[in-house]
């Protein structure tokens, strides 16, 4: 059986859920015989020893590095392996992000960390480039299971919506961004803000959805009634390299994605401009399902994942 440590942070949101929890449960599932894994936020020397592979997801600690560090020097005495993931070009965040300040001290020590694994997951194709080495990155993309889509799309009520945090405030309210909302504002019956409201010129039909946990979200997700689900991003190195969730997102919500990066890598089912047409929301839905199960099905996302793992320890590891 592979042995797969899991650095564990403690980190439970958005992205955890995309990269960690989700496809790993389900990879556990898929593959119980051939695979394990353990988590932990200390791993001692004898944790490593014992483990196949090192798993970290977005690394900056100067605990992350001594981990990637003690792998490299273990690699000496037996063949032990540094595995990756990131979903977010973070050396590429816009001067004006909330979270460049944050992230600017550790490029560094990321890019040490990154500089040292035997194997990168990216999210995306263009996140795969910007990781430079390519021989040593593949694209994972966040993905769901055929049974977290709906049959059917939203009864069509006139339900706009907008998901976040503050990470995307500059996205959202970029001029460009107003001057669409302020557009189409009052062409729909209701708006809802989750988890973030941003200074926009709202009218008198908008609500405020918050929640405390991603969990919370998810279980609320389905029932969110939403047609639209709109995703303004200003256009940048960080965003080109986004990973398409919003767009996941609305689909799993029985509605469709509205961006201005529509047609672009993994928004090639998005809608470039609002609508009100029952009839082209349900065939976008329609599309966006279809495009999903046959691109973004987390069984066959998984069957790569689990590849890239037997690959990177040679072929040669006898399954339990």
């Amino acid at each position: 059986m592979i042995k797969i440590l899991v650095y564990d942070t403690g980190s439970f949101d958005g992205v955890s859920w995309w990269r960690n929890t989700l496809p790993l449960s389900i990879l556990r599932t898929q593959y119980a015989t051939d695979i394990g894994f353990q988590y932990s936020g200390h791993p001692t020397v004898s944790d490593i020893l014992q483990a196949d592979a090192v798993l970290m997801f977005r690394p900056t600690s100067d605990n992350a590095l001594k981990i990637a560090e003690t792998v490299k020097k273990m690699q000496r005495q037996k063949p032990v392996y540094l595995i990756c993931d990131l979903d977010d070009d973070i050396w590429n965040l816009p001067p004006y992000h909330f979270a460049a300040s944050g992230y600017r001290k550790h490029f560094g020590r990321m890019r040490e960390i990154y500089g040292m694994a035997d194997l990168i997951w990216t999210s995306t194709e263009q996140l795969r480039y910007s990781v430079g080495d390519l021989g040593r990155a593949i694209k994972i993309p966040n993905a769901v299971t055929p049974n977290q889509l709906p049959d059917k799309p939203a009864p069509y009520k006139g339900i706009a919506c907008w998901r976040g945090s503050t990470a995307q405030f500059t996205d959202v309210t970029a001029d460009f961004a107003r001057e669409w909302y302020k557009e189409w504002r009052d062409k729909y019956e209701r708006w809802r803000f989750w988890g973030y409201y941003p200074n926009l010129e709202h009218g008198e039909n908008v609500d405020f959805v918050d929640y405390d946990e991603v969990l919370d979200f998810f279980a609320a997700l389905g029932s969110a009634g939403g047609n639209v689900f709109w995703k303004p991003l200003e256009v940048c190195k960080f965003n080109d390299a986004k990973s398409p969730i919003a767009w996941v997102e609305a689909t799993m919500a029985g509605g469709v994605c509205v961006t201005n990066y529509a047609g672009k890598e993994g928004w090639e089912c998005a809608l470039p401009e609002f609508t009100t047409d029952p009839d082209l929301i349900r065939k976008t839905w329609e599309a966006s399902r279809a495009h999903i199960l046959e691109h973004y099905n987390l069984l066959e996302v998984n069957r790569t994942r689990f590849e890239s793992i037997v690959r990177l320890l040679g072929g040669a590891k006898q399954m339990a």
